[in-house]
């Protein structure tokens, strides 16, 4: 908590490593931290690459325009895609139902009744459901999803849908 402070001031910080004989001292400026949810890379020639960290904000915008990205570096001539949620510790609930969406065309899908994820509680009206829609923004790209251990919460519904449709295969760790 002394750390947290009025943007622009300076904090200083006191860090001892097992390497280094005396504690480090930095001066830190405090200021917004924007986090890139999503990054992406066109791996080889037409095979893209798109790591989500984490599930906070808009993700399934910020993955829509890398895509974009994407297909644009690939000359429109993308073979395949790897989404890597490796260390994804999770996020929003209706973040990751609108990810897994993104690859999923509820036209094609003929099971689960379109859901992606649901949520039953004991209380009315605390029950919530996410539907896939038409149009998946790869087309049916052929699609890789990487996980491990650190695939938590959000990722895991992502993975989880993805696979269950069909959609993707999943690799790595469980």
């Amino acid at each position: 908590n002394n750390i947290k402070g009025e943007r622009g001031t300076e904090v200083t910080l006191t860090v001892i490593r097992k390497e280094e004989p005396n504690p480090l001292t930095f001066a830190i400026k405090r200021d917004v931290i924007k986090i890139t949810a999503v990054k992406e890379k066109l791996l080889v020639p037409h095979y893209g690459y798109l790591r989500i960290s984490l599930f906070q904000g808009n993700v399934a915008l910020q993955l829509r325009q890398a895509y974009s990205k994407l297909t644009t570096a690939a000359k429109n001539q993308l073979h395949g895609l790897v989404l890597d949620l490796r260390n994804n510790p999770g996020g929003l609930l209706d973040q990751s139902a609108k990810v897994a969406d993104r690859f999923l065309d509820a036209s094609q899908i003929k099971t689960y009744n379109d859901l992606i994820v649901y949520t039953k509680g004991r209380i009315p009206g605390s029950n919530i459901k996410f539907k896939a829609h038409p149009n998946d923004m790869t087309h049916g790209l052929p699609l890789i999803v990487l996980i491990n251990q650190g695939s938590a919460s959000a990722s895991e519904i992502v993975a989880g849908a993805l696979q269950d449709y069909h959609r993707a295969v999943i690799m790595g760790a469980t």
